[in-house]
C-alpha cells in the first residue's frame, strides 16, 4: 500500500490534511485525520473528489474508510472505522454517509489487502 499526506481545499474553502494509505489496484483508501477537533463532513467529500481527480480512482469503485484516530467522535465502545459512501455528480463526491465498521470487518479488509500485496 502507498502512504502519503494529502493537503487539499474543501468546498467551504477550509484547508484539510489527512494521512492516506491506498491500494490503487483494489481502489481502497484508508484516511486518518490528524486534527480530530474539527468537523470533517465537508472535508471527506472533497477528499474523495481529490482521490478521483488526482489519483485516478473510479468514483463508483472507490472504497473510502475513515479511521478515527482517538475515538473522540464515537463512544468508548463505538466504532473507530467508518466506510464512507457518496452520491456522485459526475466526478464530484457529495452527501457522505458514514457506515460504522467493526474491528472484525476492518481486519478482514486489511487481510484482503495484505494478500494482494
Amino acid at each position: 500500500m502507498e502512504e502519503c499526506v494529502v493537503v487539499f481545499q474543501a468546498t467551504n474553502h477550509q484547508m484539510y490534511s489527512c494521512l492516506i494509505r491506498m491500494d490503487r489496484k483494489l481502489q481502497i483508501v484508508i484516511a486518518s485525520w490528524p486534527d480530530q477537533s474539527i468537523n470533517h463532513s465537508n472535508g471527506v467529500s472533497s477528499l474523495a473528489t481529490e482521490l478521483v481527480s488526482h489519483y485516478q480512482f473510479h468514483p463508483k469503485r472507490l472504497l473510502l474508510i475513515e479511521h478515527n484516530l482517538n475515538g473522540k467522535q464515537s463512544s468508548i465502545s463505538g466504532p473507530i472505522y467508518f466506510l464512507v459512501t457518496f452520491h456522485w455528480n459526475q466526478f464530484q463526491a457529495e452527501k457522505p454517509i458514514r457506515h460504522p465498521l467493526s474491528l472484525a470487518e476492518f481486519t478482514q479488509i486489511v487481510l484482503i489487502l495484505s494478500s494482494h500485496s
